[in-house]
């Protein structure tokens, strides 16, 4: 048997090759394993056993890490709304400023629901309220923009539809 430097041990360098090759597109590409035939050989039976605990330690991993962050979430989201608040100022006709907040309040909307998400279950006690800085980005923050980008989409729909005197 040959050694590698890092000490994996297999009767040659290209059946590795051929294992990692099979590993990898066995995971990339999310097919279920199990349903693969094997060829009866010991490397089939190593490589399918190895991507189904492969796959099933990705899944865990994405569900972990997968939990949003109030903090992430408004910085996600407030960066697109500043940029929106600019490119309203920068608007030269009614339509397109109109256009603007629309998008300015989806994204808004978008806003509000993620940072709900983003807030912890309701497995802590129920008299322990969340912090007011928790509740200012979950709500106050969104509502904030939504109720502003709603004011503003009325008034340019308004001003677009307005007869000019």
């Amino acid at each position: 048997m040959i050694e590698s430097p890092r000490g994996w041990r297999g009767p040659l360098k290209s059946a590795r090759a051929t294992w990692k090759a099979d590993w990898k597109s066995r995971l990339i590409s999310g097919r279920n394993c199990s349903a693969q035939k094997s060829s009866g050989s010991p490397w089939s039976e190593l490589i399918i056993d190895r991507a189904r605990r492969c796959e099933r330690l990705v899944w865990i991993r994405m569900a972990a890490t997968m939990a949003p962050d109030l903090i992430k979430v408004t910085e996600i989201f407030l960066a697109p709304s500043s940029f929106l608040v600019a490119a309203l100022g920068t608007a030269d006709t009614n339509p397109h400023r109109a256009a603007v907040s629309l998008l300015g309040l989806v994204v808004s909307s978008l806003w509000l629901v993620c940072s709900r998400e983003s807030l912890p279950n309701g497995d802590q006690s129920a008299q322990e309220r969340p912090s007011l800085r928790t509740r200012i980005l979950a709500w106050v923050l969104p509502a904030v923009f939504i109720f502003g980008w709603t004011w503003s989409l009325l008034i340019h729909v308004w001003l677009w539809h307005a007869a000019v005197t």
